[in-house]
C-alpha cells in the first residue's frame, strides 16, 4: 500500500503527513490529540508499562469527544499507541486496544522480530482489522524481516543518528532510507 493510498484511507488526515512519536511519559493524550485535531497523527506513548494505559486512551477518548471533530467514526480513536515491545504486556495491551481502537499501533524493539508476530495477531483480532499497524526499524536487514513475517501498513525507518531509543543493529538514516524503502516496497 502506498502512503498515498494510506493517508487516503485516514480521511481527516491532511498531508503532508504530520507524526507525533510516542515517548512514554512525554506523549500524553493531550499532545497526541492535538496532533490528531491538527490533521497528522498523534501517538500515545505506552513504552513498556501498560498499566495505565485504559485510563490514558480513556482520557484521549473525551478529549476527542470535546473537540468535536467533524467527521470522527464512532468506532476509531483517532490517535496512535506506540509499545516498546521488549516489556510490555502483551494482554493487558490487547485489551485496551480492542476496547478503544485507536488508529494505528506502533510496534518498536521487540527481543526478535518474530516475538510481533504474536502482537500484530493479537492487535488485528481486538481492533477487527481497523488499527493500522506500524513497526519502527534500524536496518535494512529488519526492515526486509518485518514486512516477510508480519506485513505491516508502515514501516518506519529510525537511523541510528536520530537519538532516542537505540536499536542493536542501526545505521545512519542517509544509508537507510533508501535502502530499505527501495528493497521492502
Amino acid at each position: 500500500m502506498s502512503m498515498d493510498m494510506y493517508v487516503q484511507g485516514l480521511s481527516l488526515v491532511r498531508k503532508p503527513l504530520i507524526i507525533s512519536a510516542p515517548m512514554r511519559l512525554i506523549s500524553l493524550a493531550p499532545l497526541a490529540v492535538a496532533v490528531s485535531r491538527g490533521g497528522g497523527i498523534g501517538f500515545l506513548g505506552a513504552g513498556t508499562d501498560v498499566g495505565d494505559l485504559e485510563e490514558r486512551l480513556q482520557e484521549a477518548s473525551q478529549l476527542i469527544k470535546q473537540a468535536l471533530i467533524p467527521g470522527v467514526p464512532p468506532c476509531v480513536l483517532l490517535i496512535g499507541v506506540g509499545f516498546i515491545n521488549w516489556g510490555a504486556n502483551l494482554e493487558a495491551a490487547v485489551r485496551a486496544m480492542g476496547k478503544f481502537k485507536p488508529t494505528a499501533v506502533l510496534f518498536f524493539a521487540p527481543y526478535r522480530n518474530e516475538d510481533l508476530v504474536q502482537w500484530i495477531e493479537a492487535m488485528r483480532e481486538a481492533t477487527e482489522d481497523i488499527t493500522k499497524i506500524w513497526i519502527q526499524v534500524g536496518s535494512v536487514r529488519d526492515a526486509l524481516e518485518v514486512v516477510e513475517l508480519c506485513s505491516p501498513d508502515v514501516i518506519v525507518v529510525q537511523g541510528s543518528d536520530a537519538g532516542g531509543h537505540g536499536l542493536e543493529r542501526s545505521a545512519g538514516i542517509v544509508n537507510l532510507f533508501p535502502r530499505s524503502s527501495g528493497r521492502a516496497a
